[in-house]
């Protein structure tokens, strides 16, 4: 998922499920690759900090669509 999409606002989430329901899909999971650039594991603990709040915000973007499953990705952080 692109990253500014953690910062929707209700009409944004509204446009999409609404354009599911008139194509009748549902949305199930998405994918998560925001840790490329900010990994959790990372030695530097500002990206690891941004790796964390992106985490937050990805799984509020899922509640927020009904998406049920968040895919996310390991990466390797020296």
């Amino acid at each position: 998922m692109r990253v500014w999409r953690l910062h929707w606002d209700d009409k944004q989430y509204e446009e999409v499920r609404r354009a599911a329901r008139n194509q009748n899909i549902r949305i199930l999971s998405a994918c998560f690759s925001g840790h490329r650039r900010f990994p959790l594991g990372s030695s530097s603990r500002e990206l690891e900090e941004r790796g964390i709040r992106m985490m937050r915000e990805g799984i509020d973007f899922c509640q927020n669509l009904g998406v049920r499953m968040l895919q996310v990705a390991g990466y390797d952080a020296l």
